[in-house]
């Protein structure tokens, strides 16, 4: 193969990436445009369910209020169906605990005491992080450091990846 041969296989290339990433935001864009649609029909079919429960309950009314309850069903497995669609155009975040960083006395091989903690609820919140999540979409890995500790002397280094 020659030099010119190689350049246009690479533009062509190139060129076929921009159209398959227009194609995936187009697809997107159309997912988004029927999610918010079967939204706004469920909010209508939530205020019906609503005003035919507080009226008097005449057989029409009945007969109404099951219709309104059947459409609500309806546009909510649409709406999760839509959700599962965007799920799989939109990647995922994986999360890998990279380490723990603090005091200049803590080394590797250390080992800490855990307290065992016991709740209602089947996990309990070590730390907190809140940032930007369109600053986590990107091709490279990004560091996070999340506080241990109220002092916030002891962080938990996490990588997150969008794939």
């Amino acid at each position: 193969m020659d030099m010119d041969s190689l350049n246009r296989q690479i533009k062509d290339s190139k060129r076929n990436s921009r159209l398959g990433f227009l194609y995936e935001l187009d697809k997107v864009e159309e997912l988004y445009e029927a999610y918010c649609l079967q939204r706004r029909l469920r909010d209508g079919a939530n205020k019906m369910v609503k005003a035919y429960t507080d009226s008097p309950g005449s057989k029409e009314a009945r007969e109404s209020l099951s219709e309104a309850n059947k459409g609500y069903k309806e546009y909510t497995e649409t709406m999760c169906v839509l959700e599962s669609e965007f799920e799989s155009h939109l990647g995922e975040f994986q999360i890998k605990m990279k380490g723990l960083a603090g005091f200049a006395r803590l080394c590797a091989g250390d080992q800490y005491e855990v307290t065992e903690l016991k709740s209602l609820a089947n996990h309990v919140v070590v730390g907190n992080v809140s940032c930007e999540t369109k600053d986590l979409f990107a091709a490279l890995p990004q560091a996070v450091a999340v506080d241990i500790n109220d002092l916030g002397t002891i962080k938990l280094s996490l990588e997150v990846t969008w794939k």
